[in-house]
Formats: C-alpha cells, structure tokens, sequence
C-alpha cells in the first residue's frame, strides 16, 4: 500500500466556549462578595481598567472630554488573532455616534446585543457551583477596635490543668487525658490505655483524670453521659437524690421517655419524673462544644425586595463594585498607535479586549440577575405579603419560559444569592420546591405544608400530641392532601420528634 503525505482543506462547524463565555458563565454565578473581589483582582491586573472618580460621576464635562476621544482609528481587530464574536463587538463599538461611546466606556456601561444572551443559554455546561458568601461591611472608627483571639477548648483546658497539677509527670498525664479528648469533650480512651501510653501506674493516671473533671466546661473527660451529667451534677451543688438516682441508672429511660419505668423503680408519679427530666434536659450533655470555635457566617444579600407605592421594587445590590470604565490615558496612547512598538500596541489591544469584557459581563450578570428575581417576586407575591405558608410550588422552568433564558441560566442565578425581603433573608433557590395536590386545583409548595406541619405541632397539646395520621387529617381540612407517611418525612426533615417523645405528663 502505497503512503504519501498530502494537504486537505475541511469545512466543520464546532462550539467553541471563548474566554469571554467562560467569565460571562463564572461571573453570573458569583454572589456579590466573590464578584467584588474579582473586580479587585482585575483593576490591579489590567491597566486599561480603572475606577470612575466619584467627581467625574458628578461631572458632566469630564464625560464630554473623555466623549471625545475616538475609537475609531484604533482598529481592534486587526493582528490580535481575535475571535469572530469579539470582532463583530468591536466594529458596533466603532460605529456608534462617538458621544454615545464615550459616555458608556466613561460610566462604565456598554450597550448589550442581542447576540451576548446566546452566551447565558448553553445547556451544556452541568457544572454548578454554591459559593458561599462572607465578609461584611466595615466603617472606618471598626479598624480600631481590638478582636480578641478565640480560645480553643485545648488551650483553655492546658491553662487550667498548669494551673491545677504542680507536679511535671502529672502534668505529662493530663496532656495525655487531654490529647484523647474528641470533639465533644468525652475520654474515649480507658484508664488502661493511658497508662501504657504515659508508662504511669492507672492509680496516678486516675488521680489526674478526677483532677481534670472539675475543670471548666463541667462534665469534660467524662466516659459515658452519664457520668457527664453526674459531674455537672456535683458541680452546681444539687441535692436531689432521686434525680442523681435519674441520671446514674435511668439514662436509657430518660432518653426514650419511658417515663412509667422511671416512676416505678423511683415509686414516684409521673408528674415528678417529667420535672426530673425537665431538670435534666438543662445540662450540657456534650460539654467541649461550649469551647469550640465556630466561624460566623455574614451574608451579603444580592438583590433587595421592597414594595414601594404598593408595588413590588427589585434592586440589585452593587454597592460595594465600583463604577468602571476605560482608562482615558491608555486609549489616547491607542489613538497614536503610529508613535508605539508593535508589542505594546497588541499588549493594550488585549487589556483593552479584556476590560471591555468585563464590563460587559458584570452589566449582564446585573441584568440577568434581576429579570429573575423580578420573575420570582412575580409568582411569590403572596408570599411576599403572607409568609411561607403561602409559598406557591415553582420550577426553574417556569421563571426560565418567562425571563426568556436557559433553565441552567437561571440555576446558575440562583445558585449562593440571597435576597433581602419583608419576610426575611432567603437564598433565591428557596423559592423553588415541588408541589403538592390540594382541593382548590392550586398544588401547593412543600415549603408552606412543612411551615404548617412545623405551626400545627408548636400549638399541639404537651400531654396529647398530635399524631401524623392526625396532622394529615387536619391539612386535608385545609384542601392540601398529604399522606401520613408524607407528614412523617417532613417531621423528620425538620427534627421534630415522633408522637411518644413529644408527649408530657
């Protein structure tokens, strides 16, 4: 067989995801927080991108003046090896009336084609992300305050015990206790143990160990529960000797309210040991949490939802993104690009490119993002004004059919934004939840039977509580027709306990 090498020309068509798409797609699921730190990032990387002086906002001169400089002798495309689309932006760029373009590249704003929301409707793309928001806004006098550092469980536990132990191999063996201890504060390691690992006798090791269970938090290094709440017993000077008597040999009783057996073996009624437990339900029964440092989490909302005038207002929030714009300076540079090496010439070109972009971008993610929310506020109106009992079911399809976009756009949307309204701080996905039947031909959401199942328990009789047969009765009463094992999963979804346990005496 004979080989041989030859050319061939083919015509193809591809999708290509360019890396405007790729920040376009980024950008719109980015809440507000991330947003402005890409913003950031940006301003100190590319020098055509600059902020808009708060004076220049004010002034309208200054606008004329930068209105003036034209782009039309900057010929962007030519030897940057760009795209078709980025070309195509460039030549509307450059033929728009020359006031217009000023302004827009001044304020930060450039007029969006049609052609850019085919860049939001790529069903393709299956990776979403949830970025978690953080950060808050500070004022000036805030920097002079002091943020003490958190003391660590660990740490409080080690100044105790230098405190307590005088003696170096005992202390040895309380940093052993302490190293063992899990999350919760518990010794999962016996006497034993320990003793191997400090080579110490398990009297010493014992000796110790009693030391450290009067430590603060009460009932630290405990070995079982209870002897955990045996120590918080002694340790807030109680002289109960029925409810010591709970605690030491009753536990399993008291945790599954198996009150009767309690009252039996006590000779006590009912009334009583239901006090007991109440009294026992105020210790800690994992004592190191109460130590344990927890991060708080602050969110920043990204949208605003207000009824103003008896209308519903969507604002988007950008407050913290500054204004952007073009440099002026650079894009005089452009305009003598004769007087410039050819390097430095396709250097601005491409900064001058990637800045417009992402001017671009930010201005369609704030479209974007509030086309749907003013779609949801649209379908969400009684919740709005009633509660979450009103939730109404609703897809990402739905808002997507209306707004005009892909259903993974509005996923994306959605996806880590929150918005802020009469009703409280809500993720915007929460607003869609399946639906369920009812009799008024209205499926209603999940989210509203679970708010009534949650207030129908609140208000139940301590000593009858309601059954989920019987809660399921009570919403067919209210049109909504929710089996019982239906009642059940949304009790455990929101951590109510069962019938037997919610019953007092």
């Amino acid at each position: 067989m004979e080989q041989r090498m030859f050319l061939e020309q083919r015509l193809s068509q591809r999708m290509v995801m360019t890396p405007r798409m790729q920040q376009a797609i980024k950008m719109l699921q980015m809440p507000s927080i991330e947003l402005e730190a890409l913003v950031e990032a940006e301003l100190l990387e590319n020098p055509l991108l600059e902020e808009i002086p708060v004076d220049d906002l004010q002034s309208a001169e200054t606008q004329e003046s930068i209105g003036s400089s034209s782009l039309d002798e900057l010929n962007l495309g030519e030897s940057l090896g760009e795209d078709r689309a980025a070309e195509d932006w460039v030549s509307s760029v450059e033929e728009a009336p020359r006031k217009t373009e000023g302004e827009n590249l001044t304020e930060g704003r450039i007029e969006l084609t049609d052609d850019w929301e085919k860049f939001f409707e790529d069903g393709g793309m299956d990776v979403y992300s949830s970025l978690p928001s953080g950060g808050v806004e500070s004022s000036d006098d805030e920097f002079d305050r002091v943020i003490p550092d958190a003391v660590s469980l660990r740490q409080e536990l080690e100044r105790q015990l230098d405190i307590a132990v005088d003696l170096e191999f005992e202390r040895e063996i309380g940093r052993a206790i302490l190293n063992s201890l899990d999350e919760d504060g518990y010794l999962p390691a016996t006497l034993e143990e320990l003793a191997d690992q400090t080579g110490a006798p398990a009297e010493d090791v014992e000796r110790v160990l009693k030391v450290i269970h009067g430590f603060e938090p009460a009932g630290i290094a405990a070995r079982s529960l209870s002897e955990c709440l045996e120590i918080q017993y002694h340790a807030r000077g109680m002289n109960d000797p029925a409810l010591l008597e709970v605690i030491r040999n009753h536990i399993e009783d008291l945790e599954r309210k198996r009150y009767q057996n309690i009252a039996r073996a006590l000779k006590l009624p009912i009334s009583e040991v239901q006090a007991l437990a109440d009294e026992v339900a105020k210790f800690e029964p994992r004592p190191g949490r109460t130590l344990t440092p927890t991060e708080n989490e602050y969110i920043t909302p990204d949208v605003f939802v207000e009824k103003v005038d008896g209308d519903w207002q969507v604002r988007v929030n950008d407050d913290g993104i500054a204004p952007l714009r073009i440099s002026p300076r650079y894009l005089h540079m452009l305009e003598k690009k004769d007087e410039l090496d050819r390097d430095t010439v396709r250097y601005l070109k491409g900064r001058l490119h990637s800045a417009v972009d992402l001017i671009k971008n930010i201005e369609q993610r704030k479209q974007t993002l509030y086309r749907v929310t003013k779609e949801i506020v649209n379908q969400q109106t009684e919740f709005l004004e009633s509660g979450v009992t009103h939730l109404k079911p609703m897809r990402l399809r739905d808002v997507a059919d209306v707004v005009g976009v892909h259903e993974t756009t509005v996923c994306r949307v959605v996806n880590g934004k929150y918005v802020d309204t009469p009703q409280g701080l809500f993720e915007l996905k929460y607003f869609f939840s399946s639906g369920l039947e009812s009799d008024s031909g209205e499926d209603a959401s999940s989210k509203s039977v679970m708010a009534m199942v949650r207030e129908l328990v609140d208000n139940e009789d301590p000593k009858k509580p309601l059954s989920d047969q019987k809660i399921s009765e009570l919403l067919k009463a209210r049109g909504i027709n929710v089996a019982r094992r239906t009642v059940a999963k949304y009790r455990d979804i929101m951590g109510i306990l069962p019938t037997s346990m919610r019953k007092r005496v």
